[in-house]
């Protein structure tokens, strides 16, 4: 699909072109089961927003935990999140 949209001339480029590969990209979403989506991806999605609400698949009932630990680095606090793989 990428391929398809960067081949694509400007004068190609249509509100109907646009809805088609809007609507594949959608099916693709749909189809993906989360099972199938690496943890590498699934982990960077929960460092992004830690803090905020998540799924319960990324609150960590599903296996992929993120922990986090302090640090001192030159006498400053700072928080450093390490990614760990444990399964609850």
């Amino acid at each position: 699909m990428a391929h398809k949209i960067e081949g694509l001339e400007d004068e190609e480029l249509t509100r109907e072109n646009l809805n088609a590969f809007t609507q594949k990209y959608n099916d693709l979403l749909k189809q993906t089961l989360f099972e199938d989506i690496q943890h590498k991806h699934k982990k960077e999605v929960m460092v992004l927003f830690e803090g905020r609400v998540l799924p319960l698949s990324l609150n960590g009932s599903s296996g992929v935990v993120i922990e986090k630990r302090k640090s001192r680095t030159a006498g400053n606090p700072a928080s450093i999140v390490e990614i760990s793989s444990e399964i609850v």
